[in-house]
């Protein structure tokens, strides 16, 4: 080896000379920004240690990218505006928190208000019972024993019950005798109370448009044929319900802002960093 090569080699190997450094890896860029793989990595580290291993999920990851992208373009356009926001991660997040406090406490009373009395079936929990006739046709078999009926045939079935309760005839016995939801067949069919959007479109759209002491006519669903009979309706209360429709409110307002500010800043997120 010359004398040079060896005088090189000693360099290199006491740090006085250095190789090129690693090219950061960018995961989301704008203008006047960027959030590297490095920078997410120690993000993730401030959190607690059960919650970092949702981390290693793809979706997850995409998530939190998605978070932090939002409140990069929020801090980077209130610095370009001379607020003294910070780089850190810590004082980004502080702002950005503060920004949806400032507005929620802009949302007023009356507001709030407003949602809940035009929302009032999204704080309503229909108790109600059913008769059900399972369709032989369905893919879902809720009970592996009990004999279904071809779809039609229940459907038929379904009805001929529905009229004799028209003609007088008791719920109960009607229930115990006929209905093949065995989990409440013997108990009047009751199944408690729903929450608007819990079942599906069909039985929403029957139970919520009827009063206690109502009986539907029949209702198709994924299992099969329902009569419906509503026993109680309840609605939680403005008092009760007031915190979370200003929640709801700040959250969907923020969302709206963010949203259209991380289009109008061409972000670009490298969506190799997901798989």
């Amino acid at each position: 080896m010359s004398i040079v090569s060896h005088l090189l080699s000693m360099l290199l190997l006491s740090g006085i000379l250095q190789g090129p450094a690693a090219t950061p890896r960018i995961i989301a860029s704008s203008g006047d920004w960027t959030i590297t793989a490095e920078e997410f990595e120690e993000i993730v580290k401030t959190f607690p240690p059960q919650d970092r291993q949702r981390f290693a999920d793809p979706d997850n990851r995409r998530e939190l990218v998605g978070e932090l992208v939002r409140i990069w373009v929020l801090t980077s356009e209130a610095r370009r505006k001379g607020i003294d926001v910070g780089t850190g991660y810590e004082s980004r997040l502080n702002y950005y928190q503060e920004y949806a406090r400032e507005i929620g406490a802009a949302i007023s009373e009356e507001t709030v208000r407003n949602y809940y009395e035009s929302h009032l079936d999204d704080f309503t929990q229909i108790g109600l019972s059913h008769i059900l006739i399972l369709n032989g046709n369905s893919p879902i078999t809720p009970y592996a024993n009990v004999e279904r009926l071809p779809y039609e045939q229940a459907e038929k079935k379904a009805k001929e019950i529905k009229a004799m309760l028209d003609m007088g005839a008791d719920w109960d016995e009607m229930s115990r005798k006929y209905s093949q939801d065995i989990a409440v067949k013997d108990h009047g069919g009751a199944v408690g109370y729903i929450p608007k959007g819990r079942a599906e479109k069909s039985i929403d759209d029957a139970i919520f448009s009827m009063k206690p002491g109502d009986i539907s006519d029949v209702v198709g669903s994924v299992f099969g044929f329902h009569i419906f009979r509503i026993t109680d309706r309840k609605v939680q209360t403005f008092e009760e319900m007031r915190d979370v429709i200003r929640q709801n409110l700040t959250a969907a307002e923020l969302n709206r802002q963010l949203d259209a500010k991380v289009k109008d800043s061409g972000v670009k997120i490298d969506e190799s960093f997901f798989q």
